[in-house]
């Protein structure tokens, strides 16, 4: 179940996914599938970069570093 769906029974995504289903409209359900994942991005980069505005103390690991630490860890 789609969280859009889930949400939506004030007019927003979730509606436009599940008037896609009633009336069996896969432009619709694409639209809203789309609509959400895009909204879903762009409300996580705006946390991360809320997340590393207020906490600059953090250390902001890599992929690469994390890797390493991991395939350590894993050798022990």
């Amino acid at each position: 179940v789609s969280v859009g769906m889930l949400i939506g029974n004030a007019g927003a995504l979730g509606n436009l996914l599940n008037s896609g289903m009633i009336y069996h409209q896969p432009r619709l359900v694409w639209l809203s599938v789309i609509g959400t994942a895009v909204l879903a991005l762009l409300v996580d980069a705006a946390l991360i970069g809320l997340r590393v505005l207020l906490t600059p103390w953090m250390p902001r690991g890599t992929r690469k570093n994390a890797r390493t630490l991991a395939v350590k860890e894993a050798a022990r």
